[in-house]
């Protein structure tokens, strides 16, 4: 009858069934520190067992290197997920910040712009003013005007009173001078326009801009 189990082994010394040198770990030792001391003295088959002491060097249990592999392999499970979502923390901040320098970029064009807008504004708004200050002797030009106008046409106007009508609106013509306010009003309705022009431009320069992130890719030919 074949011999098994302790009858074949039982006679035999531990040295021809055991491993005289086995790994020891120390139970002190973090994952990354037993996993790189296993690998470092592994010369058998990842089935080996390994040895568990503690700081005294006394036997506290045994390990398999099979366990120690897959509980590497759930820690770098586990990392690859804190770097997949580190990754999309950096793709999101990198997008916001790109968005930010858009935002930097667009206040510092919009800042320029107003600044451009200021320009002509400014004298649009003063010559507007002075449009307004200019043409109050020809409001009482023409008031006065009006009221020599209803006493000629009125018969129970006398003679006194069309005297101080006439000397009234001869005072007022000579006070608004319209010969010379023509030429004045004249110059400042063409810088006006001039400068409601320049903001027009300005509006145009705009609106192309803002189409530019709307326009449709259009095919050329490199050979033209």
């Amino acid at each position: 009858m074949q011999r098994f189990g302790r009858d074949l082994w039982g006679r035999r010394p531990v040295a021809d069934v055991m491993n005289a040198e086995p790994l020891v770990l120390s139970l002190d030792s973090n994952l990354e520190q037993a996993a790189k001391q296993v690998t470092a003295g592994l010369q058998y088959p990842i089935t080996e067992d390994f040895i568990l002491v503690d700081g005294d060097g006394l036997y506290r249990g045994l390990g398999t290197v099979l366990d120690l592999l897959k509980a590497m392999e759930l820690r770098i499970a586990q990392r690859n997920r804190v770097l997949r979502q580190a990754l999309v923390d950096l793709k999101e901040s990198q997008a916001q910040l790109v968005q930010s320098e858009k935002m930097a970029s667009l206040g510092q064009m919009v800042a320029g712009v107003a600044h451009e807008l200021n320009t002509p504004l400014g004298y649009v708004r003063n010559n507007v003013q002075l449009l307004d200050q200019l043409s109050a002797p020809l409001v009482e030009l023409a008031r006065s005007q009006a009221a020599l106008a209803d006493c000629l046409a009125d018969p129970a106007c006398d003679e006194a009173r069309l005297a101080q009508a006439f000397e009234v609106a001869a005072a007022m013509r000579e006070q608004a001078a319209p010969e010379q306010l023509a030429d004045d009003l004249r110059q400042l309705l063409d810088d006006t326009l001039y400068g409601l022009g320049q903001i027009g431009e300005l509006v145009v320069g705009l609106k192309d801009f803002a189409r530019l992130d709307r326009a449709m890719d259009e095919a050329v030919d490199l050979n033209d």
